[in-house]
């Protein structure tokens, strides 16, 4: 199982392309580093190819809804199934709110992964699309 560790999130923003760095330092001393996308970004680099959408919500969530060609992982399925995503590919992740793709994205980026998060999750997918 993927376990929570003290976080420490820091951000920049790179003008009208909302770009937000984050570095996350575990108990460790561990840096590691990766991006936090806006929905618009992710629909940028869906169109460019090469990059993979996982949904990380429990099966029962994705099955009431999920963004558009997103694969399912559960979160708490990730550690399991991650010797199946092959590093060629670019990976965003969501969930409901940002919180476990933030976990996920730090232990993927960690083990040589290309990867962003989301930011707001699915929550931002659903002002952007359904309000």
């Amino acid at each position: 199982k993927l376990q929570k560790e003290h976080m420490i999130l820091i951000g920049t923003d790179c003008g009208k392309h909302f770009l937000q760095s984050v570095f996350l330092l575990s108990q460790r001393g561990d840096h590691v580093k990766f991006q936090a996308i806006s929905m618009k970004e992710v629909e940028s680099y869906l169109r460019k190819g090469n990059t993979r959408l996982i949904d990380l919500r429990c099966k029962e969530e994705y099955d009431l809804y999920h963004i558009e060609g997103a694969e399912n992982i559960p979160y708490d399925d990730l550690e399991k199934y991650k010797s199946r995503l092959s590093k060629e590919y670019v990976y965003i992740l969501y969930c409901e709110r940002g919180g476990s793709s933030l976990m996920a994205a730090k232990m993927l980026s960690r083990e040589g992964y290309r990867v962003f998060t989301v930011i707001g999750g699915i929550r931002a997918w659903e002002e952007r699309y359904l309000n």
